[in-house]
């Protein structure tokens, strides 16, 4: 439990000092002391605390670390986990998102002063201070994994982002806007005339709508020729690892269009490749970074055709897009993209499916029972 005791004392200069301590014992015997300048502000924190104790969610630790601190010890566990159950790149995607974590505010309260009502601030703040939607909700996520880590060391006992939902216009800063077909055509004449081989790895991505990674990883077995599609079981990240797609959704198999089945079947012919290499390499038969081709074809090819802020993710909205332009229903979309959950497919594409209008479906069913 906790108690409140006066202190007093006398500086060096004579002069006469007075502070209140609450201590503390909980009930795994840990004793603390925290001291303030007024009785009131000691009352309140020992109220405070012996709701905690009483509610089974006092820790001492969450009195004493910051999230700064908790932050660090939460990248040292990942960096032991490289190469175990974590890919080099997830890694070094974790490093990025702590980095815009440790630069906002709240990195310097104590655990115990994370609440659930700072996290929403937290959020509102970035947002008002020009951090795109996607940055602010990954710096919620990364300090909710950073709370996951604390609890698990007992260092906390809950988590104030769990459970917490982004509604400040997340469904319209989602929604995204594929390139147009006159777009896509003009980067798919510049990717044919630079290289053929890129020219095809273009249409492939336009067609398929695969992610970086995925098309990245793909080797000759993931092919079907014969039948017209693609499986989609494994993925290469930055540091060419090759591991499990983005989540469960990401296994699935899209069908190609004829042009392109004709492409890779005489690239196949060319390159002799067995079914455990990859359809695409540098040179040497290496694979190739991501970065590298985008310097050496993709912005060379964006420049070429008019069209230099076309980021290669967007090639993915546009086959998404054209899948819902051909009539497919949301879930195929759903599957079809990989996405994880009907949620994510409606919050970025849903605006693109066409709309019936209620007002003449119901006028139609009307005319029928008067006919």
């Amino acid at each position: 439990m906790a108690s409140i005791r006066k202190r007093t004392w006398r500086t060096k200069a004579g002069e006469p000092r007075t502070a209140w301590l609450v201590d503390v014992l909980d009930r795994q015997g840990n004793r603390t002391a925290k001291q303030f300048t007024s009785l009131k502000e000691a009352k309140a924190y020992r109220s405070k605390i012996e709701t905690e104790i009483n509610r089974g969610v006092y820790r001492v630790e969450a009195g004493k670390m910051t999230v700064a601190d908790a932050v660090d010890l939460w990248l040292k566990h990942n960096d032991k986990r490289e190469g175990v159950d974590l890919e080099p790149g997830t890694v070094a995607d974790y490093r990025v998102k702590a980095g815009h974590l440790t630069q906002q505010s709240v990195a310097r309260l104590k655990l115990a002063d994370v609440t659930t009502g700072v996290v929403n601030d937290l959020f509102l703040d970035m947002l008002e201070n020009g951090m795109p939607m996607p940055t602010a909700k990954r710096v919620v996520s990364t300090l909710s994994a950073v709370f996951t880590y604390a609890m698990h060391n007992n260092w906390a006992a809950l988590n104030p982002c769990a459970g917490r939902r982004t509604r400040v216009g997340a469904r319209a800063s989602e929604a995204v806007t594929p390139p147009d077909h006159e777009t896509v055509k003009r980067l798919l004449d510049a990717a044919y005339q630079t290289n053929l081989g890129f020219g095809l790895y273009v249409r492939l991505a336009v067609i398929s709508g695969l992610r970086a990674s995925e098309q990245r990883g793909l080797r000759w077995g993931d092919l079907d020729l014969k039948a017209g599609t693609v499986t989609v079981g494994t993925r290469l990240d930055r540091y060419n690892h090759r591991g499990d797609p983005k989540s469960r959704a990401g296994h699935r198999t899209i069908p190609l269009s004829p042009r392109l089945v004709a492409e890779l079947r005489e690239r196949k012919l060319r390159c002799g490749g067995r079914e455990d290499m990859p359809v695409f390499t540098a040179r040497g038969g290496a694979p190739f970074r991501h970065e590298n081709l985008m310097r050496s074809r993709w912005y060379p090819v964006r420049k070429a055709a008019g069209c230099p802020d076309v980021n290669w993710h967007a090639l993915r909205h546009y086959a998404i897009s054209t899948w819902i332009e051909a009539g497919l229903t949301p879930k195929a979309v759903q599957v079809r993209a990989g996405h994880s959950s009907i949620r994510i497919t409606f919050d970025r594409y849903g605006h693109l499916f066409p709309s019936t209008e209620a007002g003449a479906e119901l006028a139609g069913i009307e005319a029928r029972l008067d006919a």
